[in-house]
């Protein structure tokens, strides 16, 4: 089993990624020891998250069973990303997905418990769109055509739409020599529920911000193309 370095962007399927290889490699749907302040062991997988109150902040992690750990992209306003400098010998996984819902899924469609103005959540879209290009340009765009052997791209649209496809992939990729038990498989996805859980509609302050989220997620529209993840809104819609 390879160890991997993941790096994601927040709320682009960081745990359910980490709980659907958890169930997998335990060869147990039902295994629920799920804990991101220590190492917890599924059959050979070993998954750490990295920061915060998670189990630990280094970079490789200190426990040394570790085959996987992941972290979520923290940034500065001088540009500096608190993610490890890149190691041409390490085995990336990169995960990300259109950043209107990654930001709206973030701030909890509006109805977190932090109270917040109109103007402030769409301050933080506004911020966080802006760091999001920064960030799939410095990690994720130069690598979608090399098909690097040591990188593997994972879109939170295709794991949520497809994730009879995509699991195989990174199951693969983490241990080339697995022959995928799709029993299994279809048993983990049933246990989790795999399937996208929200629509744009449910930010609480989207029908007098429509149109400025539009804006937005036009002024990406380059790294989207880019990156062949999908737009919520088509290129002629302007209501």
């Amino acid at each position: 089993m390879k160890t991997i370095t993941v790096i994601t962007f927040p709320r682009s399927g960081q745990h359910l990624l980490i709980w659907i290889l958890q169930k997998y490699f335990s060869k147990n749907p039902e295994f629920n020891e799920h804990s991101p302040q220590k190492v917890v062991k599924a059959g050979d997988f070993y998954a750490c998250q990295r920061g915060g109150n998670n189990h630990c902040d280094f970079y490789p992690c200190a426990d040394l069973r570790t085959t996987y750990q992941a972290q979520h992209l923290v940034y500065s306003f001088d540009g500096r990303f608190d993610t490890p400098i890149e190691n041409k010998s390490a085995n990336y996984l990169l995960q990300y997905r259109n950043p209107i819902y990654s930001v709206l899924s973030l701030v909890g469609y509006g109805n977190e418990g932090t109270v917040r103005t109109p103007e402030e959540y769409l301050e933080i879209i506004i911020d966080t769109v802006f760091w999001w290009r920064i960030w799939v340009n410095r990690w994720v765009i130069p690598y979608v055509s090399l098909n690097a052997s040591n990188r593997l791209l994972v879109k939170y649209e295709d794991l949520v739409n497809n994730p009879k496809n995509t699991i195989p992939k990174v199951i693969k990729y983490i241990e080339p020599n697995e022959e995928i038990d799709f029993e299994l498989l279809d048993k983990v996805i049933a246990n989790l529920d795999i399937c996208p859980k929200h629509g744009i509609e449910e930010y609480k302050y989207y029908p007098e911000q429509k149109k400025l989220l539009q804006v937005l997620e036009k002024v990406a529209e380059k790294e989207l193309d880019r990156l062949h993840l999908p737009k919520i809104w088509e290129k002629n819609e302007t209501n």
